[in-house]
């Protein structure tokens, strides 16, 4: 509770969320003035009467209400900024050491996460390089098969057609076995690369798990040193910003106090004068008042009847005058 001028104000403030801080009980405060303000038009501007009044401090209490909202509010702010003040000085010195501690760690996953990208890198090429070479094995093996089918099938017509001589059978016959040699020698070496490419793919399966593992924890530290950064930015500017800051809340306080007096008065002002006004009316509407003003009447009533008789008597003392002395 709070002494404002003397007058005794409660805390009325309540939680329950429906007011959005002092802005939305600023355009509460406005709703409230241009309804006062529409209500106080269907009434003359000299007009003096029990409505009138009543109306002007309804609204005006309406108002005192919402005002004795905002000025707590303005309290509310006051002490969150002393608050937030406290905590930042309190807290700062942590939080710069938090800083450097993560900053410090996240450094390991730095060089972890360097050194997995090169080892992925690294697998990624040597599996290329496989690949490739074990489509280009697989290529020859098979231009070799197609030229050994070839030997074969000249070999066997040389032999089917009998005018080939025996060296010629046997160049041909060697030359088969040549082929078919360099043949087995591709399948063989295909073979062994398709062996290692099913290994590196196997090791670059896992090395790409262990990097996406790295580059998961690397952005979690990464996260980490900059919300705390933020924090201690953030704490920094609350230090800083603290006279500002304090001077406009301590002004808030001061300026939403100044008015509520000014509502105060206003409110005082206005049942001062229905009260005065109610006075006058009863003493108005008082019997001794009403029986004065019914003799004031009446007096002035028989005044008017005994002038209109003097007047009439005037006038027959003329009609009865004047033939008297004409006769003489």
């Amino acid at each position: 509770m709070d002494n404002i001028q003397g007058y005794a104000i409660k805390n009325t403030m309540d939680n329950t969320g429906v007011e959005q801080g002092m802005k939305g009980l600023k355009r509460q405060m406005g709703v409230l003035s241009s309804e006062v303000k529409a209500n106080m038009s269907s009434f003359g501007k000299a007009e003096k009467s029990v409505q009138k009044y009543q109306t002007r401090i309804d609204g005006l209490n309406n108002k005192m209400k919402v005002q004795k909202k905002m000025y707590d509010q303005a309290k509310t702010d006051l002490n969150n900024v002393k608050s937030a003040y406290e905590k930042a000085s309190n807290s700062i010195k942590q939080q710069e050491q938090k800083v450097k501690e993560l900053a410090e760690a996240h450094k390991k996953q730095d060089n972890a996460m360097r050194k997995s990208n090169q080892e992925m890198k690294k697998s990624n090429k040597e599996l290329d390089n496989a690949k490739t070479k074990q489509s280009l094995l697989s290529a020859e093996k098979a231009k070799a098969k197609t030229k050994l089918d070839e030997l074969r099938s000249a070999e066997k017509r040389l032999k089917e057609s009998g005018k080939a001589s025996t060296e010629q059978i046997k160049q041909a016959s060697n030359a088969t076995k040549q082929q078919r040699e360099a043949h087995q020698k591709l399948i063989a070496s295909h073979k062994e690369e398709t062996a290692n490419v099913k290994k590196l793919t196997q090791s670059n399966k896992g090395i790409t798990e262990e990097n996406k593992k790295v580059k998961a924890s690397y952005k979690q530290s990464n996260d980490a040193v900059k919300t705390a950064e933020k924090e201690y930015n953030k704490l920094s500017k609350t230090i800083k910003d603290y006279p500002k800051d304090l001077a406009k809340a301590e002004k808030a306080v001061n300026n939403e106090k100044a008015s509520m007096n000014g509502l105060q008065k206003s409110i005082n002002k206005a049942e001062q004068e229905l009260k005065q006004m109610n006075k006058q009316q009863m003493v108005a509407n008082s019997s001794y008042t009403k029986q004065a003003d019914h003799l004031d009447k009446m007096s002035e009533k028989y005044g008017k009847m005994s002038q209109n008789m003097r007047s009439v008597g005037r006038n027959m003392s003329m009609y009865v005058t004047t033939p008297i002395a004409g006769a003489m």
